[in-house]
């Protein structure tokens, strides 16, 4: 699998976070996806908002950039904000994602203040929103 990378859309002290199913696994998540040819970690970022739930984003900066537990290579991890769109789950872009994607919600980071992704960029997020 390509290196995936993600965005992290924060509005009003939410998150929006997607849920997937992924190698058999349905775990929440952020708007995220592997890198295609050509792409830049930021225009996977991009499309992958796009396709998942309808955004249009701009990259804000790189909030880490961990080397993947699971398997080779690097998972990117970006903040970003809204220029448009709904936020609201998008599946027809490609029928792996409708089979993948199950949900779309937006969620206080109090609520996800435990969840292991959440976890990571904690500290980054409380700096950049106190």
């Amino acid at each position: 699998m390509a290196d995936p990378s993600c965005v992290v859309i924060i509005e009003d002290g939410r998150v929006l976070m997607v849920q997937q199913t992924y190698q058999g696994e349905r775990f929440w998540t952020f708007p995220g996806g592997g890198i295609e040819p050509g792409e830049t970690p930021e225009m996977a970022a991009r499309r992958e908002a796009k396709e998942e739930v309808g955004l249009e984003v701009v990259i804000i900066g790189l909030l880490y950039q961990p080397t993947r537990r699971t398997s080779t290579g690097t998972y990117y991890c970006y903040l970003g904000r809204r220029t448009g769109g709904s936020g609201a789950l998008r599946l027809e872009p490609r029928v792996s994602d409708a089979e993948e994607i199950h949900a779309a919600c937006w969620f206080s980071l109090e609520q996800v203040r435990e969840h292991p992704e959440v976890a990571q960029i904690r500290v980054l997020l409380a700096e950049l929103f106190l």
